[in-house]
């Protein structure tokens, strides 16, 4: 079974950056607020959204070893809401998303490819009712893909990611194709 639309919205809040004075390193800190806006019904058997809030504080950090290479690493732990349709409450995950990239021509310095992925672990037993559910359901998950990312501005662009997952337990697994847009408001 498969179902195709947009997942919950995810907020970016609040964002503190630090850059070094040679501009090979880079981290920021802030705080993510997903929003229960996908697509969700009590018994459907694929829902595209989660149907319950999450804060999640992350740590960014970007490492240009050269001018042509970027590695970039991302920590953020999750805290999740309980899903008032259905009592029940996912424990708490953290995630660790990880790039390497590389500008193939020298004369066009706006374009990356590259090799991106991500761990999700569960943390904390799944509760239902306020009572831990047998087993925990702690879930997991693995993927790895290409990417492509277009510079159209000093910071920010277009990124294109696929990404095949593997060692899932205790959760949906697929493909996943992005398409991320970003622009500085300054």
């Amino acid at each position: 079974m498969s179902k195709t639309g947009f997942t919950d919205l995810n907020l970016e809040l609040l964002y503190i950056s630090y850059t070094n004075k040679s501009k090979t390193f880079g981290a920021y800190i802030g705080t993510d607020f997903w929003v229960p806006t996908g697509s969700y019904r009590r018994g459907r058997m694929v829902n595209l959204g989660y149907n319950y809030y999450t804060l999640a504080p992350a740590l960014h950090v970007t490492w240009l070893p050269t001018r042509r290479a970027e590695l970039s690493a991302s920590f953020v732990p999750e805290i999740n809401w309980k899903n008032k349709a259905t009592d029940y409450r996912s424990g708490n995950a953290v995630t660790i998303d990880a790039s390497a990239s590389y500008r193939p021509l020298p004369d066009f310095q706006r374009l990356q490819v590259g090799l991106q992925g991500y761990f999700h672990k569960q943390v904390q037993d799944d509760r239902l009712n306020g009572e831990a559910v047998p087993g925990g359901f702690r879930g997991q998950s693995a993927a790895i893909g290409p990417q492509v990312k277009l510079n159209l501005f000093e910071r920010g662009g277009l990124l294109f990611k696929w990404q095949h997952e593997f060692a899932v337990e205790n959760r949906a697994k697929g493909n996943r194709l992005w398409l991320q847009f970003s622009m500085p408001l300054n």
